[in-house]
C-alpha cells in the first residue's frame, strides 16, 4: 500500500513517498523516493515537485529557515515553469519573506527578469508592497536600470 509521509525537519519540509509492505514479518520497507522540495525546485524537476504537492498540498507555501517559499525560491532561480505551477496549485504570490519582507516580484526586480516579473504581474503579483526598508518592486527595477520591468510596474502602478 502506498503511503505519502511528510515531515519537517526544523524549518526544512521534506516530501517522502514510501511503499510500505504492511504486515511484512521482516518490517522492510522500500523507500521509492525521498527528496528535499529545494531539490526540486534547484533541478526543476516540475513532475516531482507535482507529485509532492499532491501529497501534501501545504508546501506550497512552507517557507524554509529563512523564510522564502518555494515560490520566491523558484522565481530567484528563475524557474519559470515551477513557478507557474506553484501558483497553479495555491502559492501566495504576494508573500514576504521573513527577513525583510521582499517578494517574489521584488526579487525578479533585482535580478532583472523581465519575463518572470511579466508572468507574477499576469497572475495578480501587487507591485504597491513595500518590504521593510520601504522598498518596492519598482524600487529595485529602477535602481537595477531595468527600463522594460519599470515600464510593465509603472503600468500596474
Amino acid at each position: 500500500m502506498e503511503h505519502p509521509i511528510t515531515h519537517s525537519k526544523g524549518d526544512f519540509l521534506l516530501f517522502t513517498a514510501c511503499n510500505v509492505r504492511l504486515g511484512d514479518y521482516r518490517g522492510v520497507t522500500q523507500i521509492k523516493y525521498i527528496m528535499n522540495i529545494t531539490e526540486l525546485i534547484r533541478n526543476n524537476q516540475t513532475d516531482q515537485l507535482k507529485e509532492a504537492i499532491k501529497a501534501n498540498p501545504e508546501i506550497v507555501n512552507q517557507p524554509d529557515e529563512r523564510g522564502f517559499t518555494p515560490l520566491i525560491l523558484a522565481t530567484y532561480l528563475n524557474q519559470k515553469e515551477i513557478a507557474e505551477v506553484l501558483i497553479e496549485e495555491g502559492a501566495n504570490i504576494n508573500y514576504q519573506d521573513k527577513m525583510v519582507g521582499n517578494t517574489a516580484l521584488m526579487g525578479v526586480c533585482f535580478k532583472g527578469s523581465a519575463e518572470l516579473a511579466k508572468m507574477l504581474l499576469e497572475k495578480g503579483a501587487n507591485v504597491s508592497l513595500k518590504n521593510s526598508k520601504g522598498e518596492t518592486a519598482l524600487d529595485f527595477a529602477k535602481n537595477g536600470g531595468y527600463e522594460e520591468i519599470v515600464g510593465m510596474l509603472a503600468s500596474k502602478v
